[in-house]
């Protein structure tokens, strides 16, 4: 496939989530909760503002425990 055809295809599954107040807010928190990174907490803030869930297989950052995490290939 050429670049045209997955950019295509790539808009029907991602949706691009602007960073405002509420995220920024709620990204600072988690952060000071977790002593995450910056960027996994906007990551989670995202999803959680938004209210999608945040599939990651990053165990080490994101807690397998949080209802609104989940992890792949795991039962």
């Amino acid at each position: 496939y050429d670049q045209t055809t997955i950019e295509n295809w790539l808009t029907l599954i991602i949706e691009i989530i602007e960073i405002d107040r509420t995220i920024s807010k709620d990204g600072r928190q988690y952060k000071k909760i977790t002593k995450n990174k910056t960027s996994d907490a906007i990551i989670y803030a995202s999803a959680i503002s938004t209210n999608r869930l945040l599939i990651t297989r990053n165990t080490k950052d994101f807690s397998k425990h949080d209802p609104s995490i989940r992890i792949p290939y795991q039962l």
